[in-house]
């Protein structure tokens, strides 16, 4: 077990690519004390672990709640509604990994959920707001560091990306945001969770720069990010589990997505695939 911190993906997208679970949870659920912040309105700490059983033993001791967090696994799925996005999650990823996702989502109807297809807010233009918050708060933070030196170049130029976003861009982003927000709570009044993939494809070797899916290159860190970012722009709970292989033997990640401060239930759902995914493997 280790801690992470997830201001764009940093929990989920290690967990899937190294086939372990990991726990972005709710935004403000677990405190940020000590932590060096990078964007304060979507920075989150989390567990990363080897199973769902110590996930919630760990988010049991780190959250700021007085509710228990480790209960059993579900026996049944039965009157669970898990959501299917039918735009965005599914629109660019591997076909090894939207099957293994879409294998997952049957053996959930096979334990009793009953299976939705919805249509969600565009993530694309979430995608977006959520890069010129992150851009601009850093920025803020590290406005009086000067020296380059103290910096990578790829940060550096960040920084100074994040100096020219004007005030106006940053409140209309955060406007976008509240809009979402309204969006997905309105979403949880008719599925329990949103299931999808954590990342569109499996973990690319560290010096690639870009990753080719259905024929299409796209640059390995927005891929990486492209499924997970707007999460943190709406500081849902989502947890990553890994789902099934690749033909090389590389994991593929699940995420498993809900309303705040479900991660009690979000779990003990996990936990049920977990044992469900085992007994069939």
């Amino acid at each position: 077990m280790c801690l992470g911190t997830d201001t764009g993906g940093s929990i989920r997208v290690p967990a899937s690519y190294c086939g372990i679970v990991g726990l972005k949870p709710t935004y403000g659920l677990v405190s940020r004390q000590g932590v060096l912040p990078l964007a304060f309105s979507l920075d989150h700490v989390g567990p990363l672990t080897s199973c769902v059983e110590d996930c919630a033993l760990t988010i049991d001791v780190i959250a700021d709640s007085g509710a228990p967090f480790l209960t059993a696994p579900l026996a049944s799925l039965a009157g669970i509604r898990v959501g299917v996005p039918k735009n965005f999650f599914f629109d660019r990823v591997d076909a090894e990994v939207e099957s293994a996702v879409n294998r997952s989502i049957e053996l959930m109807g096979r334990l009793g959920a009953a299976v939705v297809p919805v249509d969600i807010p565009d993530l694309n233009e979430a995608n977006v707001a959520a890069r010129m918050i992150q851009l601009a708060e850093v920025a803020a933070l590290y406005v009086n560091h000067t020296d380059p030196s103290l910096f990578g170049k790829d940060i550096w130029a960040l920084l100074q990306q994040g100096k020219m976003i004007a005030g106006h861009q940053y409140v209309n982003a955060q406007r976008v945001r509240t809009l979402f927000r309204r969006a997905f709570d309105a979403l949880w009044e008719s599925i329990d969770i949103l299931v999808a993939p954590t990342t569109p494809v499996t973990a690319p070797p560290i010096d690639q720069a870009t990753v080719s899916i259905n024929g299409e290159e796209e640059d390995t860190r927005m891929a990486s990010t492209r499924l997970v970012r707007a999460i943190n722009f709406l500081g849902e709970p989502a947890l990553s589990m890994p789902c099934g292989k690749d033909p090389h033997g590389m994991p593929i990640g699940l995420q498993l997505i809900g309303a705040p401060f479900s991660e009690a239930r979000l779990m003990r759902i996990a936990g049920a695939l977990e044992l469900a995914l085992a007994g069939a493997a």
